[in-house]
């Protein structure tokens, strides 16, 4: 059911981290229970898949569900993002999204939306303002333009704790109500556990609402996760519920490895700029068109490097004294880290590196 969806939504929008490329299948169970009355357990089959490029990202996601009751539910979304770097931390860009749910009877529901962000990143700190407009589709067939604004605000530190708080304005015809939203998690190669919650004003206005997340890491390729929470209603004429899930997600494809380099120069450096913002120097070889930087201090989106005339490549950014992790993107393809640079391993069994800034 559309509660699938919500769910890794939540996990994405509270602690996420995107570190690689990847292609992966989820099998499990969901119980659920609608204040509408459809209640009941379901087996899932879903396929997600998520790229990042030193300018872009996107999330494409499909979910078959399954009831013991003998209905069955099909859910569709994709996530996008293209931005650009406006200097001194500053990022631009545009975020779309679209989504789709068909049911057993032959209801569905569906919306898609687009809007413009910006992104500040100081350090461990990250702010993102953006609006969006779009266009909804509801169950009882009726069509609505909906209208959103937002401002998240996330705190990364390097012993893998992550913090996020946001508040979400959306109209919609005559429905007005405004969303405030917390979140945390923790985050190391063997485990994440993440909780958050929210609550809302205005019309549609509910309970609270939350949901506890966690996901094990027993081999490189294999997650299992499970989540329990409560939901609110929404535009799409679903009622408030709660809502159990179990499953293990299979990872089928990645890009993310290290190559070799030569070890003529230092692979890496740091230097505290009188401005006050750090300025890193990356060694990698002249066979590379791209090369983009992503870690702990920015949610693991990746902003681009400048190459420059000596053939290293550059990039200063606002950050604090202390210790993050990061990975490099190659191409838009390749995730790697610089040769002879300080590494340890990741929750995907690969190696991100140590960034550490005085």
């Amino acid at each position: 059911m559309r509660r699938t969806r919500l769910v890794v939504t939540l996990l994405t929008a509270i602690g996420g981290p995107l570190t690689a490329q990847e292609t992966s299948i989820l099998a499990g169970g969901v119980l659920a229970r609608y204040a509408d009355s459809i209640s009941g357990s379901a087996g899932l089959l879903s396929v997600r898949l998520r790229n990042t490029s030193p300018s872009a990202a996107a999330t494409i996601e499909g979910t078959f569900s399954q009831f013991a009751a003998g209905e069955w539910a099909l859910q569709l979304g994709a996530h996008g993002t293209t931005f650009g770097s406006l200097g001194r931390g500053l990022f631009a860009g545009v975020s779309g999204s679209v989504a789709a749910n068909n049911f057993q009877g032959g209801s569905w529901s569906g919306a898609a939306a687009v809007g413009p962000l910006l992104a500040l990143s100081g350090g461990p700190l990250i702010a993102t303002l953006g609006a969006s407009v779009g266009g909804l589709r509801r169950v009882d067939e009726s069509w609505l333009t909906v209208g959103t604004s937002y401002l998240r605000l996330g705190y990364r530190m390097p012993a893998g704790v992550s913090l996020e708080a946001g508040m979400v304005g959306t109209s919609a015809d005559t429905i007005r109500y405004a969303n405030a939203i917390l979140g945390v998690n923790y985050r190391n190669p063997r485990f994440l556990v993440a909780v958050g919650g929210g609550g809302r004003v205005g019309d549609l206005s509910d309970d609270l609402w939350g949901r506890a997340w966690i996901e094990l890491f027993p081999a490189r390729w294999l997650a299992l996760e499970g989540a329990v929470g409560r939901y609110p209603r929404d535009l799409s004429g679903f009622t408030n519920g709660v809502f159990a899930t179990l499953g293990a997600r299979v990872s089928v494809g990645r890009t993310t490895r290290t190559v070799s380099r030569a070890a003529s120069e230092p692979a890496l450096g740091v230097t505290r700029l009188e401005t006050g913002d750090v300025r890193i120097l990356i060694r990698y070889g002249k066979e590379a068109t791209s090369v983009a930087i992503a870690g702990d201090w920015s949610g693991w989106t990746a902003f681009p490097l400048r190459r420059e005339a000596s053939g290293r490549w550059s990039i200063e950014l606002q950050l604090e004294p202390g210790v993050y992790k990061y990975s490099l993107l190659v191409d838009g393809q390749l995730w790697t880290i610089p040769e002879g640079a300080p590494t340890l391993p990741d929750e995907f069994g690969g190696e991100v590196g140590l960034l550490i800034v005085r």
